[in-house]
């Protein structure tokens, strides 16, 4: 009798797991006869999971099944995105318009989202500023010096603002969507920086003291230990690289970041 109610009682918890879902519903103005998808934002890639045909109402809602961890999901509409983070049993509520899908929007229900959606709003402002310098250097080779020193005290301000939102809460999904911000294709913090390595250090260990078995505590895990690992490798190899360059000119150049680089970093 005992064993039949502790697995009724097992059995119980099972489902009540199973059943446990999250919701998104709203209103996308102007959008009648556009296609609105769900997707999720897995460490392996992106993985559709719903989607509704709007009509000149605009109203919609997804459910879907909560995830064991904190994870990353969007709304796709067209081309554009609104990246959203789900931690557990969510309803999230939201309100926007077809033409400006991404940026004129209203959302409730989660205040991670809302600090994400700052975020991606701070990484847009800084993506068009280098953008601008770039395109300034590109016309006005008798500024460059001046442009990228601009470029640099704009990442920096950027980065500045952002690891003070990541030291809130390191183990925040916010926190590690500033991990992984990018620019025209290139990560805004590179593991390999010493400097960027400390915010996502500390948001790797925030995540792995609360959440160890998840896949994106593992990745960041990974990512800060290659890094350190690649740097520990390189200081052994210096004093090889110093001999073996001596009689060659170690030439200055920049990178993408605009940071100072010598040939010796790379030979």
């Amino acid at each position: 009798m005992k064993k039949w109610v502790f697995g009724c009682a097992m059995a119980l918890v099972i489902t009540s797991c199973d059943n446990k879902k999250f919701s998104i519903q709203g209103r996308v103005a102007d959008a009648d006869g556009q296609v609105l998808y769900l997707e999720s934002l897995a460490v392996n890639g992106t993985e559709l999971l719903d989607s509704v045909e709007l009509d000149k109402d605009g109203r919609f809602k997804f459910k879907y099944h909560a995830p064991q961890y904190p994870e990353f999901y969007q709304l796709r509409l067209d081309k554009s995105i609104i990246h959203l983070a789900i931690d557990s049993t969510e309803t999230l509520n939201l309100s926007a318009n077809a033409a400006d899908f991404a940026n004129d929007y209203e959302l409730t229900g989660s205040d991670e989202c809302v600090k994400m959606r700052i975020v991606a709003q701070e990484s847009a402002k800084l993506k068009n500023r280098i953008d601008e310098l770039s395109r300034a250097m590109s016309s006005n080779s008798d500024r460059v010096d001046d442009l990228r020193k601009q470029a640099i005290e704009d990442l920096a301000v950027y980065k500045k603002k952002m690891f003070d939102l990541v030291l809130e809460n390191p183990a925040s999904a916010t926190a590690y969507y500033i991990v992984f911000q990018e620019i025209n294709g290139d990560k805004i913090f590179d593991p390999y920086d010493a400097d960027d390595r400390k915010l996502i250090a500390a948001v790797a260990t925030g995540f792995d003291s609360l959440y160890p078995d998840s896949p994106r505590s593992k990745q960041l895990k990974n990512m800060t230990l290659a890094a350190i690992a690649a740097e520990r490798a390189a200081q052994k190899e210096k004093p090889e690289i110093e001999a073996s360059t001596a009689n060659f000119l170690d030439m200055e150049l920049y990178d993408l970041r605009g940071r100072k680089k010598v040939l010796s970093d790379f030979v």
